[in-house]
């Protein structure tokens, strides 16, 4: 049985008080190591550092990047869409926790389908917190590329979709649909046999409840002060931002 011990993560978040509280959240599970970037460009930044110079980033890789989805902004879906799309992206298959929308009166999240890995609504609990960090990092599904996507094939949940029937699923095939199996190393970094326990939701409860006690709450509030602000103007950002 292994752990996280061995892996590195990423949050991406605007305000100061959700991103540090993430950040020790995600600590509290083993990472190793966790890079913030306070934005797109900040993040964009960060991670073609771990591409070309991971000495002075600290790290070769990211094991999995959480970010705020909610957002109306370029900084909310950005960091998603320029993971899996942008040629200096260092990699591609990357693990990603969005927090996103809710549907109005509800907190059941509303599917982005733009490439993340697993989604929490906006008031989420720490034990929904650890769940999503545990369902992104083991996530075993085929990639797929069609049109302008790229990421999980959203048709599935738990299980994959044999090899032969992919090879014989010719309504994909002919609408130019590509699949590529994920890397294998993440899952052996990380342990096949590893699961997350009361400890791990524990750890994170705690380590949240240091920065903001009623942590569901809030952060159910901050969402929709994001859903009902200004939108802002996306393309007034660095060129290397945009996927």
């Amino acid at each position: 049985m292994s752990g996280y011990q061995y892996c590195t993560a990423m949050v991406v978040e605007k305000d100061s008080f959700l991103r540090d509280a993430l950040v020790d959240a995600i600590n509290a599970m083993g990472f190793r190591f966790v890079l913030k970037a306070d934005g797109l460009p900040d993040a964009v930044e960060k991670l073609i550092k771990v591409r070309v110079n991971p000495d002075k980033i600290g790290t070769g890789g990211i094991d999995l990047l959480v970010t705020q989805a909610s957002d109306r902004y370029a900084e909310g879906k950005g960091p998603i869409r320029w993971v899996r799309a942008h040629t200096d992206s260092p990699d591609p298959f990357m693990p990603i926790l969005a927090i996103g929308p809710a549907r109005p009166g509800t907190n059941k999240i509303i599917s982005m389908g733009i490439g993340e890995t697993a989604a929490l609504p906006p008031g989420f609990s720490a034990e929904d917190f650890a769940a999503g960090i545990f369902k992104s990092t083991v996530d075993r599904r085929h990639f797929v590329k069609v049109g302008r996507y790229f990421g999980p094939d959203r048709r599935l949940t738990e299980e994959e979709i044999p090899d032969e029937r992919r090879e014989s699923d010719l309504p994909y095939n002919k609408a130019g649909v590509r699949f590529y199996p994920p890397p294998t190393s993440r899952i052996e970094k990380i342990g096949k046999d590893f699961r997350i326990g009361p400890d791990h939701v524990d750890a994170v409860r705690t380590a949240i409840e240091m920065h903001i006690p009623d942590f569901r709450k809030w952060v159910e509030k901050r969402s929709r002060q994001i859903v009902s602000a200004p939108l802002g103007d996306c393309d007034q950002r660095p060129e290397h931002c945009k996927a």
